[in-house]
Order: C-alpha cells, then sequence, then structure tokens
C-alpha cells in the first residue's frame, strides 16, 4: 500500500522459509496470495503473486484493521 518503487521481498518464515521478490514500478500495484498447505507441525505459508484481476476480485471482501492504538505501547 502506497510504496515507493524498487524490489521488494515478500517472506513467511514458520518451519520453513518461503520468498517471493517482486519488483513495483512507479504508481504500480501489486497482489500477493497468501496460501496455507499443511506441514508437519504447522502450517507452512507461502506467498504467490497473482494477476491484477485475480487479485482485485479477491481483496474486495476484505477489510484492514488497523490494531496499532489497541494495545498501550510499553516505554
Amino acid at each position: 500500500m502506497g510504496r515507493p518503487p524498487g524490489s521488494y521481498e515478500v517472506g513467511i518464515h514458520t518451519e520453513v522459509k518461503r520468498q517471493l521478490s517482486l519488483t513495483l514500478d512507479k504508481g504500480q500495484i501489486r497482489f500477493v496470495r497468501l496460501e496455507a498447505t499443511f506441514g508437519f507441525a504447522v502450517q507452512h505459508i507461502s506467498p504467490e503473486l497473482v494477476d491484477d484481476e485475480t487479485g482485485e476480485s479477491e481483496i474486495a471482501t476484505c477489510h484492514y484493521w488497523d490494531w496499532s492504538g489497541l494495545y498501550p505501547r510499553k516505554a
């Protein structure tokens, strides 16, 4: 959301490390789906780049929750 152009990595770490590298151009929107599969002890989450049509369709029912003000910060 509102990231400057450049190279980015989306990384998920559970029993295994899964990463996705992508490049953003100026004004470009990219969609990354987090796909869950079962591992030995925990689920594995894999980031997957999806096309714009799929991303826009799947994100249409999502809601953004800002939890930052919910818990007081420790000094």
